[in-house]
């Protein structure tokens, strides 16, 4: 073999090695690894598949919108991470973050995080952070002691906290005992007893 001929077999197992060296790092498409033609009518491996959200690790496979996310490609795999204010308290990411822990109770602030509850009361989540409680409708926290007992009086019908704390029903009536109704003051003769137009008065039943 000639000194040309030598050369020009080196020069071609030169290029059999780089060729092989490329299609190691390439796709079937011949493109280098982590890009694609994704795009028909664009020449050449356009498409970074470890980025692109609607690429992610092959042509043409999109990140999903899930509720209250933000999406991203990660070296191929789409990532998802809870908007401000939300979380995935689930575990399960399908549903995306479906946690409001700015209004959630059960989830104040952060997933399990509960505001306490007691009696005849509400205690809601706001801006991530319990408040106090609020007494349901027709009921008081006359003892100011929320935390311990709630609004433990009954406002409809408790004769000394009739329609409100401390509002004590009045007796006129001789004879006569305080009712409470819907939270509005009353009274009425005594049990035994009955009303006596003439005396304008509670007097005793007769027995026959």
């Amino acid at each position: 073999m000639s000194t040309s001929q030598q050369w020009r077999h080196a020069g071609l197992m030169v290029a059999v090695a780089m060729v092989v060296l490329f299609i190691g790092s390439a796709d079937a498409w011949g493109c280098p690894s982590g890009f694609k033609n994704c795009d028909p009518y664009k020449p050449g491996c356009e498409t970074c598949i470890k980025n692109d959200v609607n690429n992610c690790g092959d042509c043409k496979k999109q990140c999903k919108d899930l509720p209250y996310t933000t999406k991203k490609c990660a070296d191929g795999k789409c990532v998802y991470s809870c908007k401000p204010g939300w979380a995935d308290c689930d575990k399960n990411m399908n549903n995306g973050c479906e946690t409001d822990t700015g209004k959630d109770a059960t989830n104040c602030g952060a997933c399990g995080k509960c505001c306490k509850q007691v009696p005849y009361a509400v205690t809601k989540c706001s801006g991530g952070k319990c408040q106090e409680p609020v007494c349901k409708a027709g009921w008081g926290n006359c003892d100011k002691n929320m935390w311990s007992n709630g609004c433990e009086k009954d406002l409809g019908k408790d004769t000394a906290n009739c329609g409100s704390c401390y509002n004590k029903c009045k007796v006129t009536l001789k004879g006569g005992e305080a009712t409470c109704s819907g939270g509005k003051c009353g009274q009425q003769c005594k049990k035994g007893t009955k009303f006596d137009k003439t005396k304008n008065c509670c007097v005793p039943v007769k027995a026959y």
